[in-house]
């Protein structure tokens, strides 16, 4: 039996009487408090604090939620949920937790103040405060304190300073945050009441960090500075004060309320896993996506207009080869039309055969992130156009864009005229609706819903998160608890996956946890993992490659081997190639912008990607060293001889991709500020890349990058060339672990370097590497619920992923091939082969009969990467005995 609180039992008594003395009275039933809670953008770990916040706020008070996470992990996006002036309705408080400080459109931050102007009660916590910075005060005034930055991360000794507010009640003397990250009061409003307080390291003053406003006369508004880290959002007394601060806006700080919501109530959240608020809206929830009609599932019978486009003749004026303007309308969510560049002004056209009465348009973006800027017109002879929707100065940021059209015409064209870097101009569908009415689900039928779209992936469990491109099909290759926290992924080419793991994450520091290297094989060839083993243990493994019995691990500080002898799937040897590969930090902060990645090219070097805490002094096997102030590139030989410096001022790069030629590319991470984005680069020998500082004020002494891509979270990359791997697989792949997705860029070959585009191949939670097989298939490591550190036992999965139509050749037995099975497989259209044959034959050492054939390969004429291989693999075979043949070659 529970014990009632005091104040509680003496609530109950008083009820009691009551009743006792009005017995006719009909008890009313208290509702539930209906917050929305705004989240996303930039710096946080805004998916696991929406979980942190609502569960744990509704354990304490009688609240249910609306989750809208939008705006991905950038600073600027100004979020689809404001674009409908009435957003805020049927909601009784919102909740601020995003970060959009370069947010500078007046109108839209208007927008989103308007119904707090109105008396909507809000909730403001921490990065809230640095919202809309458009050189205006309204935020601020809305707010309660202007902020304009931060202190260092370190523990905050929070003050009790306004013990009779209610709010305050229970609250410590003195509470001390685990850790955090303290904002300048620059300015407190006189419409502000400081409740809380902390003494700033930096400042040398006390800093208001809890408070209340009252906002345009009569709206409460509730704010804290607290809440940068989890682990200060997940203390008891953070929570706490929080509710009480949430009850205290609506008016409702009462023993009504004080109590735990009911488990019946199902938190609703909008898109929870892409950036802009698409997924549909249970029936029953307040509208919140802007100008996208969110609709509920559509029940089969249900009556809904005809799609007029279906199958018609549609034409464009280009097309991306295999967009074939026609898939835009036939029916299938699985193709689509696209540009042939990602430059605006393209235009689609459909014809649908007579003039017909309409009454709507429906586009099914490829993007849902990308702001495309279009128009929609009418002609009856396909000749002399009238505007039907002008979108060309308005983007509409949703998958799914939809607009009433009453009109009858024969012909309707679609302009792109605006595009965001990186994007191009395709969508899977266009629906015309005509007047006439048909049940869902038969043929000719419209529909609004992306559940409508076939999966690509299996949609139960953890699949149910993955994207993948037509063509192919995923598989769970592994999950916990066999596999957690994954890292790194390396595929032998023979099939076997080699996963990190660290529990750690990127900032923890805890010497308990699981750090090892998971061996994972598929023995059954079903796409699912049977057989698992620890093949070693290592701290932060950040980089793997396999070949032959050897694992090639990088767990910062060191490069090592660990060597399977007897074939039992568990390393017994275990060689230092290099160490020293790191910073004095490492101890500090976890393995975070340290030593990450690393490829291995055909020229027989080991290229490591280096994190902005740089390499205070590495050394290799022959005492050979290097020092890196800054991040960039290190190279060194397998047998950790040669160690030396590629490249220069990169930030936080977490791999590197090469391709059969040698080409190197990196996809960098976003600073916190400053102007440093997202950054894809062609890597050049002893190149300098900029950062911190020269990308600013010496732009021409660097070299600039490929392409920008505004905020995210690079981790993975790879060049895939393989045929069997299907060709939408083909060519550079990055993974953005901020972003949620896994990209293409092709690559145009333009004077020295390369014009990239840049594709989404691959969406899931959290991805943090990925590689492939000798065979074709794609293996993905997801970090899905997880942080910056340990934040429970299961966290994450890895994923397969193989082309429908591709075949699947085995991969040979290298060590009893004959050498003349050696200079064919050097000569395969496999870089995987190519690459792995190159090995066995430096294996096996130099030999009349492999430098015949070598020279022979590079001799002939046909395709240039297995020449090249042959080339680079027949002067490590020779060394100096070789460059007489290579001159002849040459």
């Amino acid at each position: 039996m529970k014990t009632i609180p005091p104040a509680m039992f003496a609530f109950v008594v008083f009820l009691a009487a009551v009743a006792a003395t009005a017995p006719a009275m009909a008890a009313e039933e208290v509702k539930p408090i209906r917050a929305l809670l705004i989240t996303g953008g930039c710096c946080h770990d805004y998916p696991n604090q929406k979980k942190i916040l609502t569960e744990g706020i509704s354990a304490r008070a009688n609240i249910h939620w609306t989750i809208v996470h939008q705006g991905g992990t950038t600073t600027n996006n100004k979020i689809g949920l404001h674009e409908n002036e009435n957003w805020a309705d049927g909601y009784d408080v919102i909740v601020h937790n995003q970060c959009f400080a370069n947010v500078t459109d007046k109108d839209f931050v208007q927008r989103v103040l308007k119904p707090h102007k109105a008396g909507k009660p809000a909730v403001v916590i921490h990065c809230a405060m640095h919202n809309y910075r458009d050189k205006t005060d309204e935020w601020f005034k809305f707010t309660g304190i202007t902020s304009h930055g931060h202190g260092a991360h370190y523990p905050i000794d929070v003050e009790n300073i306004n013990k009779a507010h209610p709010i305050m009640e229970g609250f410590p003397a003195k509470w001390t945050t685990k850790k955090g990250e303290l904002y300048f009061s620059h300015k407190v409003w006189d419409t502000a009441t400081p409740l809380g307080h902390a003494m700033s390291r930096e400042s040398k003053k006390n800093e208001i960090c809890i408070w209340v406003n009252d906002y345009n006369n009569g709206t409460r508004v509730f704010g804290t500075t607290i809440g940068h880290y989890n682990e200060e959002m997940s203390d008891p007394v953070f929570l706490t004060y929080v509710t009480r601060g949430l009850l205290w806006s609506v008016d409702k700080l009462n023993a009504d309320y004080l109590k735990p919501a009911s488990k019946d109530l199902k938190t609703i959240e909008i898109d929870p896993f892409g950036p802009d608020g698409t997924s549909p809206r249970p029936a029953d929830a307040p509208l919140a996506l802007g100008q996208n009609r969110p609709t509920a599932q559509i029940k089969p019978g249900t009556m809904v207009p005809v799609n007029l486009a279906l199958d018609k003749q549609a034409s464009a004026t280009g097309s991306q080869a295999g967009r074939d303007p026609r898939f835009a309308v036939d029916g299938d969510l699985e193709t689509r039309w696209c540009s042939p560049n990602g430059e605006p002004g393209q235009s689609w056209q459909v014809d649908l055969g007579n003039n017909e009465e309409i009454i709507g348009i429906h586009i099914f973006w490829e993007q849902e992130g990308a702001p495309y800027r279009y128009k929609i017109e009418a002609s009856d002879d396909g000749k002399a156009w009238r505007m039907l929707v002008d979108q060309s100065q308005k983007p509409m940021i949703a998958a799914i864009h939809e607009h009433k059209a009453q009109t009858s015409t024969r012909h309707i064209r679609i302009t792109v005229t605006g595009l965001r870097s990186g994007s191009w101009g395709s969508f899977w569908e266009v629906q015309v609706l005509g007047k006439a009415m048909v049940p869902a689900g038969t043929p000719g039928a419209s529909s609004s819903m992306p559940a409508d779209r076939p999966a690509a992936a299996a949609t139960e469990g953890l699949l149910a998160q993955v994207k993948i491109p037509a063509g192919y099909k995923a598989t769970l290759f592994a999950q916990p608890p066999q596999v957690s926290y994954p890292t790194v992924i390396a595929a032998a080419p023979t099939g076997e996956v080699f996963i990190g793991i660290d529990e750690n994450g990127s900032l923890g520091k805890d010497g308990k946890r699981n750090m090892k290297v998971i061996r994972a094989v598929d023995t059954d060839n079903d796409g699912q993992a049977d057989i698992f083993t620890t093949f070693c243990t290592i701290n932060n493994p950040r980089g793997l490659f396999f070949h032959d019995n050897t694992l090639f691990v990088l767990g910062p500080p060191n490069l090592r081997a660990f060597t399977d002898t007897n074939g039992d799937g568990v390393a017994d040897t275990d060689k230092l190639l290099v160490k020293g590969l790191g910073s004095p930090a490492l101890q500090q902060r976890g393995a975070d912008h340290c030593t990450n990645g690393f490829a291995v090219g055909i020229d027989g070097w080991l290229y490591i990607a280096v994190g902005d805490f740089g390499v205070i002094k590495a050394e290799g096997t022959d005492g050979k060293s290097v020092q890196m102030y800054g991040g960039g590139i290190i190279r060194v030989r397998p047998d950790g001889t040669e160690i030396e410096v590629v490249t220069l001022g990169q930030r936080n790069i977490y791999d590197v991709a090469i391709d059969p030629f040698l080409n190197m590319f990196t996809r960098d991470n976003t600073n916190d500020g400053d102007g440093w984005n997202v950054r894809l680069s062609h890597i050049v020998h002893s190149g300098q890349y900029g950062y911190p500082s020269l990308f600013k004020n010496f732009p021409e002494d660097i070299i600039q990058p490929m392409a920008d891509y505004g905020g995210g979270a690079p981790t993975g990359a790879l060049f895939i060339d393989e045929p069997a791997a299907g060709e939408a697989a083909s060519g550079l792949l990055t993974v953005d672990w901020g972003r949620s997705v896994i990209y293409r860029h092709p690559l145009t070959q333009e004077s020295a370097t390369y014009k990239a585009q840049q594709q989404s191949f691959i969406e899931l939670p959290r991805p943090t590497d990925m590689d492939v097989d000798g065979s074709g298939r794609i293996y993905v490591a997801s970090w899905r619920e997880g942080g910056f550190s340990f934040s429970k036992p299961e966290v994450g999965y890895v994923v397969r992923v193989t082309a429908n139509d591709a075949t699947t050749p085995t991969f040979p037995d290298l060590r009893k091939a004959s050498e003349s099975d050696l200079i064919r497989f050097m000569a395969s259209d496999s870089h995987k082969l190519r690459q792995h044959t190159q090995w066995e034959m430096l294996r096996r050492g130099d030999s009349v009969a492999l430098a015949a054939g070598l020279k022979e390969l590079a001799g002939k004429s046909g395709p240039l990467p297995p020449r090249v291989a042959a080339l680079f693999t027949l002067k490590q075979l020779q060394g100096g005995k070789s460059h007489e043949a290579l001159a002849a070659l040459s």
